[in-house]
């Protein structure tokens, strides 16, 4: 890789699109998200129209796969996050939430908003990862909110019904339905 001699003077947005372009699929970062590293959620953030994998959306726009990945991202970051961050934080996490539950599942819980290529099984799975992951089923889990969700265990039943049609042994079937189960009663 030839590195530029301005390099230096580059924001982390531009390194990070220098690194992508000149190694595609091979970038990883990693992250203790200390303090100092908050500037990763600013670029979260900054990153949230355009498309995977430099950004939240794929082709057909949003999905329960990368908003996992967010979520994700958030709940780590959360304990070193700004105010503003969190509040920002919150306001997307409850805009995928809402999307996923108006747009991405049916009433009867049939997983209707798929990801370009994403079999059924891994649609479910990410679909319910999200949800654990923000603790749409666990208060105990919701870092970014105080909301009760009363319509949860219902939902949380239908996609039971749902995964009981799916191959059962499914390495994806199998961890959407671990993750189902960690909110139990």
């Amino acid at each position: 890789m030839q590195i530029p001699p301005e390099v230096e003077s580059y924001s982390p947005e531009q390194i990070l699109a220098l690194l992508l372009e000149q190694f595609p699929g091979k970038v990883a970062l990693a992250c203790s998200f200390q303090k100092e590293e908050t500037i990763l959620v600013d670029m979260l953030f900054a990153i949230r129209g355009r498309r995977y994998p430099n950004g939240w959306l794929d082709e057909i726009g949003m999905t329960n796969h990368n908003n996992y990945d967010v979520a994700v991202l958030s709940q780590f970051g959360w304990p070193h996050m700004r105010a503003d961050q969190r509040r920002r934080a919150a306001e997307e996490v409850a805009g995928l939430l809402d999307w996923c539950l108006t747009t991405a599942i049916s009433p009867d819980g049939e997983i209707v908003a798929r990801a370009v290529g994403e079999s059924l099984p891994e649609s479910y799975y990410f679909t319910i990862a999200f949800l654990d992951t923000v603790g749409y089923f666990d208060p105990r889990r919701r870092f970014w909110t105080e909301l009760d969700f009363p319509e949860a265990p219902a939902l949380r039943e239908r996609l039971k019904d749902r995964l009981s049609m799916l191959p059962q042994s499914d390495p994806m079937v199998l961890m959407a339905c671990e993750r189902l189960s960690r909110a139990d009663p």
